[in-house]
């Protein structure tokens, strides 16, 4: 079973949810995908669980909870798609998984009934969503959590996507990663129509000459633009930070098209007299 949320390193609520889940499940493997989701940001929850799932074996189980709606009126479902099964609230957080697709099942979560607990109205990860995740680490079946609904009423997130433009290719970061490369959603077929004539890359006053292959393309604290292994395009600085030393931001347009994009001048860059490296 899978984990990724928003809740931090910080506080006990992941190593509650924990708990819970070992409580009906005691043998249940548990592997944190991540619990540094940007606070309350379900559209980067979206994306890496989207980029994740498909890395564990047929039949796991993914408890994902980034839930700025808490309390409210939104569903807590159980998704099975792919021969997994998701349970995560009903705020588009399954989107990077579903992309276009529809799930073959959605199980609105009923609400667990036990005297000796009261369903805390700030917590439904602890106290909804891992019971119903320990019940299926534990083998019972998805229909047992809860009332079917159609596929057609989950709640989708708008994902951008790249789009040609004449001769390039244009679309967008969508996030930062740790070591500050932008991860953008142009894809390895968008890049795949740059073969051979380079693909010069440019966002803001970061640019690159052409799509490499590997980091090693480039001499140290040079630019490189390639695939990244989530299958797009990313924005990177050998052994540095593209974010930090471009100024990189999500949501900031990229453009990829032949050779002959020129370079800016380092002494305009904003930041130029930074020793970054």
């Amino acid at each position: 079973m899978t984990l990724l949320s928003d809740f931090g390193e910080r506080d006990t609520f992941v190593g509650q949810m924990k708990g819970i889940v070992l409580s009906y499940c005691a043998d249940a493997t548990l592997v944190d995908l991540t619990h540094l989701i940007p606070a309350q940001s379900i559209f980067a929850g979206a994306l890496h669980l989207g980029a994740a799932w498909r890395s564990f074996p047929p039949r796991a189980i993914h408890l994902a909870v980034v839930d700025p709606g808490v309390g409210s009126e939104r569903r807590p479902l159980a998704v099975s798609f792919g021969n997994h099964t998701f349970v995560l609230p009903d705020n588009g957080l399954i989107s990077g998984v579903l992309g276009g697709e529809s799930p073959e099942r959605v199980i609105e979560l009923a609400i667990p009934k036990d005297a000796n607990r009261v369903i805390s109205r700030t917590f439904h990860g602890r106290d909804i969503f891992a019971p119903a995740a320990g019940h299926l680490a534990a083998g019972l079946d998805i229909e047992s959590l809860g009332e079917e609904v159609h596929p057609d009423s989950i709640v989708r997130l708008e994902i951008p996507t790249s789009r040609v433009d004449g001769d390039s290719v244009v679309g967008e970061i969508l996030f930062i990663d740790h070591f500050g490369n932008a991860i953008t959603n142009i894809t390895r077929a968008d890049v795949s129509r740059f073969a051979g004539s380079g693909g010069a890359v440019a966002c803001g006053w970061f640019r690159a000459g052409q799509i490499s292959s590997r980091y090693q393309d480039v001499e140290p604290a040079s630019p490189v633009a390639l695939v990244s292994s989530m299958d797009t395009l990313e924005l990177a600085v050998r052994e540095g930070s593209a974010s930090s030393r471009y100024s990189l931001q999500a949501g900031m347009i990229v453009t990829v098209h032949g050779p002959g994009i020129t370079s800016p001048n380092e002494s305009e860059k904003p930041g130029a007299s930074s020793a970054e490296g």
